[in-house]
C-alpha cells in the first residue's frame, strides 16, 4: 500500500537531514538526502506527502523551481536502497503522481504573471491541511493505480488531488468557477509529466512490467506534435494581417451577436440577441452539453471565420487541454473520405492525428471548429453522412 511511502517519508528521508547521516549511504542515499534538504528549507520537514508543498505560498513554488519529478525519482531509488524492497505498482505511482501533478501546477503558474500575483503570498488554510490529512490515509491500490497510468484525468488519485488544489485555490481568492478551470487543466496536463516521472525513474519501477520507454516516447512526441499545431495553426490565426494591411484580425474583431432559429430553420425575430462567445463558452462549461454541436449561420463576411480564429485560441489559452482545439477549414479538403473519421484526420494532417486511435485516446479530447461548410465540396457527401 501506498502508506509505506508515508512512513518513508514521516522517518527514513527526514533522518537525512545531518551531514552525518550521509556518510555510506550510497548515490540515491545521497541524492536524496538533497530532497530532504530542499523539504526542510521550504518548512517541510514534517510532510508526509509531496503534495504538502500547496502548504506553502505558492509564489514559492514556482521561485524555488522545485524539480518534483526529479525528487520523486530520487525517492524511489532510496526506497528501494534502505528497505531492499520493491514498490508496489500503487506506492510508485502514488508517489510519481504527486511529482506530476505538481509539475503541471507550476507550469501553469509559470506561465500566468497575473495569476501568480493574485495568489502567490496566500498561506494555507485550516481546510486545505485537513484535505491532505485525509489524502494520506487514501486506500489506493494497485488497481486504482492501473486506472491512474492510463488517464490521470479521470481517476481517484485526480478527484483527490483536485479536491485539495480547488480548495487551495479558492482560499486564495480565487472564485469557485476560476478555481475549478484551472484545476481541471492541471489535472488534464498531469499525464504527460507522468510520462517523464516513468522514464526518470525507470530502474525503481522496471520490475511492474508497465509500458516501455519506447510507448512513453510515443506519447510524448504525440503532446510534442501538439504544441507544436496549436503554436503554429491556432496562435497566429489572430495575429495574421487582414488583406495585407499593418493591422491584425485581433485589432479588428468584434463580438458577435446571434440569435437563436426556430425548429424550422428560420430566426427567432421575437427572441433576444445575444453574445456568441459567452453562448459557447457556456456551453462548454456544462458537462451535460459538451457533446452537442454548435452551428452559426451567416451570411457572407458575417464574421463567422474570424470568429473561429478567436474562439479556437481563447480555448487554447484558457481550456487547454480540457479541450484541444482543431481548426479546420472545409474549403482546403479536396476529397471527403469514406468516413468522417478519416476525413479529420487528412484534414488535420499532423503527427498526433496519424494514430488510428486518435480520436479516442482518453488523455486528449479536442475541440473542432469547422469553418466555411458553404465553400465545402459536396462531391461524396452522402458517403460521409452515410458512415458517421
Amino acid at each position: 500500500m501506498a502508506n509505506r511511502f508515508v512512513e518513508f517519508l514521516k522517518t527514513d528521508i527526514k533522518e537525512l537531514c545531518s551531514p552525518e547521516a550521509v556518510e555510506g549511504i550510497g548515490e540515491a542515499g545521497k541524492t536524496a538526502a538533497e530532497v530532504a534538504k530542499m523539504f526542510k528549507e521550504q518548512g517541510l520537514d514534517n510532510s508526509n506527502l509531496l503534495l504538502e508543498v500547496l502548504n506553502s505560498p505558492l509564489a514559492q513554488v514556482v521561485a524555488t523551481g522545485l524539480p518534483f519529478v526529479g525528487m520523486a525519482a530520487k525517492m524511489l531509488a532510496f526506497f528501494i536502497e534502505k528497505t531492499q524492497q520493491q514498490p508496489t505498482l500503487a506506492e510508485c505511482i502514488f508517489l510519481v503522481s504527486q511529482a506530476a501533478y505538481l509539475e503541471s501546477f507550476k507550469e501553469f503558474l509559470g506561465q500566468d504573471a497575473s495569476l501568480l500575483n493574485r495568489i502567490g503570498q496566500t498561506p494555507v488554510s485550516d481546510g486545505v491541511k485537513q484535505l491532505l490529512e485525509k489524502l494520506v490515509d487514501l486506500e489506493f491500490n494497485d488497481k486504482a493505480a492501473k486506472e491512474t497510468v492510463i488517464c490521470f484525468r479521470d481517476s481517484m488519485l485526480a478527484e483527490e488531488f483536485n479536491l485539495v488544489l480547488s480548495q487551495r485555490l479558492q482560499q486564495a481568492r480565487l472564485n469557485a468557477d476560476e478555481a475549478h478551470i484551472l484545476t481541471k487543466r492541471v489535472a488534464a496536463n498531469t499525464h504527460r509529466y507522468l510520462i517523464d516521472a516513468w522514464a526518470v525513474s525507470g530502474e525503481a519501477m522496471k520490475h511492474l512490467g508497465q509500458p516501455s520507454i519506447s510507448e512513453w516516447r510515443e506519447e510524448q512526441e504525440k503532446y510534442q506534435s501538439i504544441d507544436k499545431y496549436l503554436q503554429e495553426q491556432i496562435t497566429s490565426l489572430p495575429l495574421e494581417p487582414v488583406f495585407a494591411e499593418n493591422f491584425s484580425f485581433k485589432d479588428i474583431y468584434v463580438p458577435l451577436k446571434a440569435r437563436a432559429i426556430d425548429v424550422n430553420g428560420e430566426v427567432n425575430k421575437r427572441a433576444r440577441a445575444f453574445d456568441l462567445e459567452t453562448w459557447a463558452k457556456q456551453l462548454l462549461a456544462d458537462e451535460n452539453k459538451q457533446n452537442r454541436v454548435m452551428f452559426v449561420e451567416a451570411g457572407p463576411g458575417r464574421g463567422k471565420s474570424v470568429f473561429c480564429r478567436m474562439f479556437a485560441d481563447w480555448v487554447r489559452q484558457h481550456l487547454h487541454p480540457i479541450w484541444t482545439p482543431v481548426l479546420i477549414r472545409l474549403r482546403d479538403i479536396p476529397t471527403l473520405q469514406k468516413s468522417f473519421r478519416d476525413t479529420l484526420k487528412e484534414a488535420v494532417n499532423t503527427d498526433f492525428a496519424s494514430d488510428d486511435g486518435w480520436l479516442t485516446a482518453r488523455n486528449t479530447r479536442y475541440l473542432f471548429f469547422l469553418d466555411g461548410f458553404d465553400e465545402l465540396l459536396m462531391e461524396g457527401s452522402i458517403t460521409v453522412m452515410r458512415t458517421v
